[in-house]
């Protein structure tokens, strides 16, 4: 058997590797900043999120808007927009981790949510939706 070595190319310069090593190393650091940048607004959805507080029993978000109830002592209804246009992204978010116990309610306001024409109760503790509505036949759609 032959032993394994390595071979240098005299016309590829020590410099020039060094060069490829950093370029390299940019690239990943780049790639790595867009994932961080990509998570972080994906985690927040685009959304300006606002809290509504635990003695309050309802909100009417605007589109672009994201509220974290707090059903501790008691349930809450959010209200959707009743006259969203195509694209229009609410979120709602179980932050008192209450919804198990007190639900949340997202009434419609005369909209479809998916495609039903009914609210929809949010029972589920710990849990996020975001909502954007559609067109006038399925209304909003959960994401």
């Amino acid at each position: 058997m032959g032993t394994l070595g390595f071979y240098t190319n005299p016309d590829f310069p020590a410099d020039s590797a060094a060069a490829v090593a950093a370029a390299i190393q940019a690239a990943q650091d780049a790639q790595a900043a867009a994932e961080e940048a990509i998570a972080a607004a994906a985690a927040a959805g685009g959304l300006s999120w606002s809290v509504l507080a635990a003695s309050a029993t309802n909100a009417s978000p605007t589109k672009g808007q994201g509220i974290f109830t707090d059903t501790t002592t008691q349930a809450q209804t959010i209200i959707l927009p009743a006259s969203p246009t195509l694209g229009d992204r609410i979120g709602i978010s179980d932050g008192g981790n209450n919804w198990d116990t007190n639900n949340c309610t997202v009434d419609r306001n005369g909209q479809y949510i998916m495609g039903l024409a009914q609210n929809m109760v949010l029972d589920v503790q710990y849990q996020t939706i975001v909502l954007v509505y559609s067109d006038s036949s399925k209304g909003w759609r959960i994401t």
